[in-house]
């Protein structure tokens, strides 16, 4: 069953929304030597994001 999809005419008017982000990370880590040739590496890393949308409807 073949479909069709087709779009004509103009896109619709869509609402204006901003929208602003305000993003930070905070990371850590310690790398332990287990040998000359070989270390145990851990790392953690935070990310955050505070959005603040403001809606035009």
């Amino acid at each position: 069953m073949p479909t069709n999809f087709s779009l004509s005419g103009e896109l619709p008017n869509l609402p204006l929304i901003n929208e602003t982000a305000f993003a930070y990370q905070v990371g850590l880590g310690f790398t332990i030597p287990l040998s000359n040739t070989i270390k145990l590496d851990a790392r953690y890393r935070y990310f955050a994001t505070d959005v603040t949308v403001y809606n035009a409807f």
